[in-house]
């Protein structure tokens, strides 16, 4: 299977070859190193690189590497001398190819991709590579190499310059491994920027380096070794001739162009295009189109009136999105990001963070880290994450997640559905017909102004328990309008311990201004035969408790506080009709 991944449709392609001719397309590709040899001794490899051994056909280039029933002598000159100096045989037992872009097109980051099968067999070496145009060694990006005996794996290396490595070069990679790389077509790519090196395998992300990138024109190469160092010699179970067949190679680059800050305090703006500040705290600015990446320092990144991504990095950022749908990621650090004008993502991430969606209907996540969340006007998404968050829903019909943590959930003006999540929330509706769910842990509920609906416990689908409520006291405040209190739904009732000995006195909800005269009701599990009414022990709230009848003890689900002429009966109760969400 054969994917691309998405950052493609934001990338144009600035080279292809699909090899759809009967030849090499000469302005292209070279068939030696650029300094006119056709081998590569230094790796003890043991083939010859011919121009016979590459033919082109049915949108195929194929590169074939032959055993030679007679060895051949290197070609008079370059090979000749160099082979001498190093000492080395003149004649080779191998044939094979190599096409190298040397002096025809080279690139200054981008995506590179080539789509090929690989060959079967010991001694055998593919590889899709790139070297700097200025013919100095390394850098090298290595961003395909495969062992022909190991077909369930495949390597990526950066080769650089490290004066305390011996030889003064080291190298860095990773390799990907778990399927057959021998069967079917495969696609191998990095994506190449100032600051990192992504590898992917089949359009899949593999691993990324981030150290040591190359800051210059390199160029592109693809062969097909036979022996060396790494592979070793062939075999009798090494079949000849063996093909390496590549489809095509692709290199995009960002449409809009990319600016780097680089080192230091930078400010950068520009109409169209993408902004990486590096280090330092950089002010980074957008009039239409791109995207900003503020990376190491204190940044302050301010978007355009299109959709942007806005990223802050590392350091203690400021980002504004102004106009368009946008996409603010604070990184780490303690940030304050403001979607502005359009429907926004805010993404806090690590750190305090403080998230203000402005106007639109807007998508705020908190992440790690004690984050305040401000949905601003429309309706927006609120989502604490994790840390004890303060999440205000502002104006608009809003939705306020807290998440884990001890979390404080305001709904401000509209109707608003408030969920605390896990830990000790405190949840206000204020103006409007609100919904709040307390979640898991003790939880204060005060719906205020509006016809609100009050559940303590979490009754959630997908993390609901059999015990809903367990080891819970919630406080329900209904405010001002008729409110209902929930103390169970048709699943079952709430606050029920599943102790028959034990009156329940450490998981229950307490109704702090049940009001009949605003048409407050409570509702409850089954039938209101199910329960009975009694004052409160004094050890407890006083008021009524709310019983549910159980087989020897009977346990208490609610209290309703400062109350004395409560009954029974349909004027201040009703029967669950369906679940509670």
């Amino acid at each position: 299977m054969v994917n691309h991944p998405s950052i493609l449709t934001n990338w144009d392609l600035v080279f292809e070859d699909n090899f759809d001719g009967s030849e090499l397309n000469q302005d292209n590709w070279n068939t030696t190193y650029y300094y006119g040899s056709r081998t590569n001794t230094f790796n003890d490899e043991a083939q010859y690189y011919v121009d016979e051994a590459l033919t082109v056909a049915n949108g195929t280039l194929s590169i074939s590497a032959n055993k030679l029933d007679q060895p051949l002598e290197a070609f008079e000159g370059v090979d000749q001398y160099l082979l001498a100096q190093q000492g080395k045989d003149l004649f080779f037992d191998y044939t094979s190819g190599m096409i190298s872009g040397h002096d025809k097109i080279a690139f200054t980051y981008g995506y590179m991709e080539i789509k090929a099968s690989l060959p079967v067999g010991q001694g055998l070496w593919p590889a899709f590579w790139m070297l700097p145009s200025t013919g100095e060694w390394p850098p090298e990006i290595d961003i395909m190499e495969f062992l022909g005996h190991q077909t369930d794996t495949v390597y990526g290396t950066l080769h650089y310059q490290d004066p305390d490595a011996p030889n003064g070069n080291a190298m860095e990679g990773n390799s990907v491994s778990g399927i057959d790389f021998s069967e079917g077509e495969h696609t191998f790519a990095v994506k190449w920027t100032p600051e990192r090196i992504t590898w992917f395998v089949d359009g899949q992300k593999a691993f990324t380096i981030t150290g040591n990138i190359p800051q210059q024109a390199m160029y592109l190469l693809a062969n097909l070794a036979v022996c060396g160092s790494w592979p070793g010699d062939p075999d009798h179970t090494t079949l000849f001739p063996s093909s390496y067949d590549i489809d095509y190679i692709r290199v995009y680059q960002n449409k809009r162009g990319i600016l780097h800050g680089g080192l230091g305090d930078d400010t950068l703006s520009r109409t169209r295009g993408d902004i990486y500040g590096g280090a330092g705290d950089d002010v980074l600015s957008l009039s239409k189109i791109g995207n900003l990446y503020g990376e190491d320092g204190n940044d302050i990144l301010n978007g355009g009136e299109r959709k942007n991504i806005l990223d802050g990095g590392t350091g203690d950022d400021q980002l504004f999105g102004y106009k368009g749908h946008d996409e603010l990621d604070g990184g780490t650090g303690n940030d304050h990001l403001d979607g502005g004008w359009g429907h926004d993502q805010l993404n806090g991430e690590d750190g305090e963070d403080y998230l203000f969606g402005d106007r639109g209907r807007d998508i705020l996540n908190g992440g790690a880290g004690d984050d305040e969340l401000d949905g601003g006007l429309g309706q927006d998404h609120l989502n604490g994450e994790d840390g004890e968050d303060y999440l205000f829903g502002d104006r608009g019909r809003d939705i306020l997640n807290g998440g884990a943590g001890d979390d404080e959930l305001d709904g401000g003006l509209g109707q608003d559905h408030l969920d605390g999540g896990a830990g000790n929330d405190l949840l206000e509706g204020n103006f409007g017909h609100d919904y709040l769910q307390g979640g898991l842990g003790n939880d204060q509920l005060f719906g205020d102004k509006g016809r609100d609906s009050l559940i303590g416990v979490d009754i959630n689908a997908s993390t609901r328990t059999a015990l809903v409520g367990i080891n819970e006291i919630d406080i329900l405040t209904g405010g001002e309008g008729a409110d209902i209190f929930y103390l169970g739904d048709t699943t079952s009732a709430f606050y029920d311990d599943g102790d028959n000995l034990s009156l329940g006195e450490y998981d229950y909800a307490l109704i702090s201004d049940f009001n009949y005269k605003q048409n407050d009701l409570i509702q409850l599990h089954g039938s209101l035969d199910d329960y009975l009414l009694e004052a409160t022990a004094e050890d407890l709230e006083q008021g009524i408790g709310i019983y549910l009848k159980t087989a020897r003890q009977n346990e208490l689900i609610g209290i309703v506080e400062n109350v004395t002429d409560l009954s029974l009966s349909n004027q201040f109760f009703k029967i669950a009709d369906s679940v509670a969400v």
